[in-house]
């Protein structure tokens, strides 16, 4: 979440995407019950969108890209408190 509000706040769309197979509505239809899959909801968890489409701008993939490199989790936790 932190790095969603970041990158919001530097003009960048990321959004959280991801969801296990496992715990889709599809997917668990497909699972055992009682089943447990904490590595692929861990990894989930860590996981998000970036534009990236082929309409984006020279300019665009810039933005996006200084983002992602300017970005660290320990500034963004120290902003926190």
């Amino acid at each position: 979440d932190r790095f969603i509000d970041y990158a919001d706040s530097n003009g960048v769309a990321a959004v959280f995407h991801y969801q296990p197979l496992h715990l889709s509505r599809s997917g668990r239809k497909w699972v055992k019950e009682g089943s447990s899959f904490p590595v692929s909801e861990q990894v989930s968890d860590g996981l998000v969108r970036l534009p990236l489409f082929s309409g984006l701008s020279d300019s665009d993939v810039t933005r996006v890209v200084e983002a992602v490199k300017s970005y660290s989790p320990a500034q963004a936790r120290h902003s926190d408190h």
